[in-house]
């Protein structure tokens, strides 16, 4: 089956990159063939080892020959990001989900998968997700209850939306979770990127660091290697997010601290967290990441209320409020030796815990399964072979 999937990607945010990856995991377990829109395709490629189109906007698929030829080929198209769906940012999330109906202009399936959601307040934005969506979605697959909540608000019915969880939990790997760690020094993850806890907008904004937050993580950091602890630092490609990383990083030996960005490959970025003992974040994704290579987490929380998910991966007491930035680094170092000490034991009820989660955000890729029944999935290519033979018969 010919898949193309569309998003943010090839914009540098690494949340983004994951939950693709999270994707396209079981598709290429299936043997199915998948195509990326990206605004950057030798970046999408390199990363992820697909084929990629570049696309300058959301909005320029109907000017893209390359584009519309894949479409042409495909049994599929679907959209996912790591943002959530709403009417914030420069290119608000509607300008995507259009894609959807010239997706089905071309004759195929199509779907939003594991999408976040949040309310829109102005009517006329609210209604044009909701046409988009009721209209020109197969299927439509959130990642929370609150998403659910969210795309109901909008007019969708309830029957129509799957709650199944964050696709990046398909890269949890049931037997590499229970395998123990590689010998070596132990090693933290630090993972902070561009939204607290999860972006408002479907596509990355890039925004400024708090200064706080550089220099509380660098002291952390520098707690953490004077015990002899390495750090590999996650972060998002902009100039902003590249900064607060090589600042975290600053003072440590050079054998001790890694930084990995969207310019690294995601199996070297996946190595390199299941590699960790202990994750410290500020994001879902950084989270959801950790989680699903069996890493427990220190999260770092602006909010009123810690993500639910963390009571359920058994993290609820490893949280440490932040406010603009700023922190306790006492509290958080604190919080973060008692994470190492009980890292074994917090593993182990982790990986309970994602296993579910990931069963039920297996039917992510159940559901393009069931809106392409395998009756239906080479119909164009059996006309282009039908064409072929044709032509032959007529020379």
């Amino acid at each position: 089956m010919n898949i193309v999937l569309s998003g943010p990607f090839g914009l540098g945010s690494l949340s983004d990159e994951i939950v693709l990856a999270g994707v396209l995991k079981p598709l290429r377990a299936a043997k199915h063939e998948a195509t990326i829109l990206t605004a950057d395709k030798v970046a999408t490629a390199a990363l992820h080892g697909v084929e990629a189109i570049g696309l300058p906007s959301p909005s320029s698929l109907m000017s893209s020959n390359a584009a519309w030829k894949a479409l042409d080929k495909a049994h599929f198209f679907g959209i996912c990001s790591a943002g959530v769906i709403s009417d914030k940012g420069k290119i608000p999330a509607r300008v995507w989900l259009a894609q959807l109906e010239y997706a089905r202009q071309m004759k195929m399936a199509t779907g939003v998968i594991g999408a976040g959601a949040i309310a829109i307040a102005d009517k006329k934005e609210r209604v044009r997700a909701q046409r988009f969506l009721h209209h020109y979605a197969d299927g439509v697959s959130v990642r929370d209850d609150h998403s659910k909540l969210a795309l109901i608000e909008y007019g969708l019915n309830a029957n129509r939306v799957s709650f199944t969880g964050d696709p990046t939990l398909a890269l949890f790997d049931d037997e590499l979770a229970k395998k123990p760690r590689a010998e070596g020094p132990v090693r933290v993850g630090f993972f902070f990127a561009d939204g607290v806890p999860m972006r408002s907008t479907f596509t990355p904004e890039p925004t400024l660091p708090p200064a706080q937050l550089a220099k509380g993580l660098n002291a952390l950091m520098r707690s953490l290697n004077a015990t002899g602890i390495h750090a590999s630092v996650f972060h998002d490609a902009s100039r902003q997010n590249a900064k607060l990383a090589r600042t975290i990083l600053e003072g440590a030996a050079p054998e001790t601290g890694a930084l990995l960005s969207t310019e690294t490959s995601m199996v070297k970025l996946c190595e390199t967290m299941a590699s960790c003992s202990l994750a410290i974040t500020d994001t879902l994704h950084g989270l959801l990441f950790a989680a699903a290579h069996a890493v427990p987490a220190v999260f770092f929380n602006e909010d009123a209320t810690p993500p639910v998910l963390l009571e359920k991966l058994g993290l609820s007491g490893y949280v440490v409020p932040t406010a603009a930035g700023a922190f306790d680094a006492e509290r958080a170092l604190n919080v973060v030796h008692s994470a190492l000490q009980k890292a074994h034991e917090l593993r182990t009820g982790l990986t309970g815990a994602v296993a579910l989660l990931a069963k039920k955000e297996a039917q992510n890729a159940r559901l393009i399964e069931r809106l392409v029944p395998k009756r239906n999935r080479y119909p164009k290519d059996q006309a282009a072979l039908e064409a072929r033979a044709n032509e032959k018969s007529k020379r």
